[in-house]
Parts: C-alpha cells; structure tokens; sequence
C-alpha cells in the first residue's frame, strides 16, 4: 500500500500491490508513469493555478480493481484531464474530470472490463472499452 500526499506528484513511481492513494494537492499529477497494481487505487490531481491541469503529461495505470480517478483544475484555462494515458483496467472505475476550460484533452482511455462511469463534461479523447457498462456523462 502506497500513500502519497504532495503538492505535486512526478516521475516514476514503482509499481504498487494494495490500496494506493496518489493525490496532487495544488499542482496536480504532472509527467507521471503510476502502475497502481493490485488494490483499489485513488490518483487524485488538484490544481488551482492559471492554465495549470489537474492530471497532465502522465500515463497512469489502476490495473485491478475498482479505481478512483479525479483531475481537477479551477484556475482560469484550466483543463482536468490533459494529454495523458489512462488504464482503468478491471473491475469497476470511477473517472471524473473538471476543468474551467474542458474536462478532457487529448485523453486515451482504457476503460477494460467492467462497468465504469466516466463524467468528463467536455473535451476530445479517445474511449476503448471492453465487456462491461459505461455511464458516460
């Protein structure tokens, strides 16, 4: 089990067995490779700063089990979810994305096996899914 609370999350973080929590507190997961393993896995992304993203430039990987995914940005331009990869593997996810421009953009979603729900409001990307329901909002 891994928890990591910062200001902001980066780099390369080695691959995590359990239930993990990666929260960016003010300026969000940015440039990151995150393999959540096994477990129920939370990565959360805040920012608040002007054209700042909550989740940016990072490839994150929930793997299995039922996964948290959160990029929120408030500041003026901000977009939730920006150029990224995101792996909700199996099981039962959850993905929200607020941003004060778009929700999403230029995302690349897995949504794997499972029935996930996925509220984005507004932006472009692209959805692969498997068996399972989607809510998408």
């Amino acid at each position: 089990m891994v928890t990591i609370v910062q200001p902001q999350i980066s780099g390369f973080q080695p691959r995590s067995e359990g239930n993990d929590l990666y929260y960016g507190t003010e300026l969000g997961i940015l440039d990151a490779f995150i393999d959540g393993g096994l477990g129920n896995d939370a990565f959360i992304g805040n920012s608040s700063g002007t054209d700042s993203n909550g989740i940016a430039d990072s490839f994150l990987s929930g793997s299995e089990g039922a996964d948290l995914i959160i990029g929120n940005a408030v500041g003026v331009g901000s977009v939730g979810i920006f150029d990224s990869i995101i792996d909700l593997g199996a099981d039962d996810d959850r993905l929200l994305a607020r941003g004060d421009q778009l929700g999403i953009f230029d995302l690349n979603l897995d949504a794997g096996p499972g029935n996930d729900y996925i509220d984005i409001r507004s932006g472009d990307g692209n959805l692969s899914g498997n068996t399972g329901m989607r809510n998408i909002q």
